[in-house]
């Protein structure tokens, strides 16, 4: 509500000292209590990180208060993406990594999105024109390992994006049961779609956010995952992956065997830890944390970069 926007910069500061500086990020305890004065304050047309965004009719109310959406993520980003480079963002919900990308590859670089919800894809696309960025390429389909036609489901107070669903791995108190609404989206390979463009052999930074699917994502770039430069910033969320049928040891497995090391994250420190697969399996299904690990080929670049 516009009306109350004149006392944000107060809200900001009583959430900054709080929190020790660290704000609340990704925290989904403490976003839960916020919720309350993210709606209070949120406005359709927003500054975020040097960009003017739109948001959908719900949802995203932290970008209005906290002017940056998950803050380890986003250094990390614009530390490894040069101008230049190209990038893929799966699940680019309405934008906030997207244009970050499009700032950071500049007027010689490419970023490839995709995002399958019919809201979010016409912000996202209202996001890239309000910004004036000509070398981002959208796509309203989802990645996944075959090209076909699939019903996602969404909430029905449409917040959340679009979640697939396995229905033979639906429990009675599984997340899934909330997404009732079905809508078809078109699923295509990532492989397929990148060699047809003739840049299988270019993209060199991959962004995930699926909510589950994960290794249905990677299935379908078997020939993206061979490239020696590749880097890749995805969820990492057990209890999803194996709601929609996936199996958290199997993406390991194949990320393992294309030469990748896994890093997970370290909020105080702004850095990330290497950690093997055991170590990972072991890690509780569920924490209170959105977790976005990285994987890379190559340990130099993140120590290049200070992120380790």
């Amino acid at each position: 509500m516009k009306i109350f926007r004149f006392v944000l910069p107060l809200y900001k500061k009583t959430i900054e000292k709080f929190s020790q500086g660290k704000g609340y990020g990704k925290n989904k305890s403490a976003k839960k209590m916020l919720r309350f004065f993210d709606l209070l304050f949120r406005s359709n047309e927003i500054d975020v990180h040097g960009h003017r965004m739109f948001l959908t009719e719900k949802g995203f109310e932290e970008y209005s208060t906290q002017g940056i959406y998950g803050e380890l993520d986003t250094l990390t980003v614009e530390r490894l993406i040069k101008p230049g480079d190209m990038v893929v963002d799966v699940g680019a919900a309405i934008g906030y990594f997207t244009l970050i990308f499009a700032r950071s590859v500049g007027k010689d670089g490419m970023v490839f999105a995709f995002e399958p919800k019919k809201d979010r894809f016409e912000i996202l696309l209202k996001n890239i024109k309000a910004n004036n960025y000509s070398n981002v390429k959208i796509e309203r389909k989802a990645i996944m390992e075959k090209n076909k036609k699939v019903d996602f489901f969404s909430r029905d107070n449409g917040i959340a994006g679009l979640r697939y669903i396995d229905n033979t791995r639906t429990t009675q108190n599984s997340s899934n049961n909330e997404h009732k609404i079905p809508e078809e989206v078109i699923t295509i390979e990532l492989d397929d779609y990148l060699r047809k463009l003739g840049v299988i052999d270019d993209i060199s930074f991959m962004k995930t956010d699926v909510d589950g699917p994960e290794l249905l994502v990677l299935q379908g770039s078997r020939l993206l995952l061979k490239n020696k430069n590749l880097k890749i910033i995805m969820e990492w969320d057990k209890a999803l992956s194996k709601e929609c049928g996936c199996e958290p040891s199997d993406m390991i497995d194949l990320l393992i065997d294309n030469e990748f090391r896994m890093f997970y994250p370290n909020f105080e420190e702004r850095k990330y830890y290497e950690v093997s697969k055991d170590e990972l399996l072991k890690m509780p299904d569920k924490v209170d944390q959105t977790i976005n690990m990285l994987f890379v080929k190559d340990l130099s670049i993140l120590e290049k970069n200070g992120l380790i």
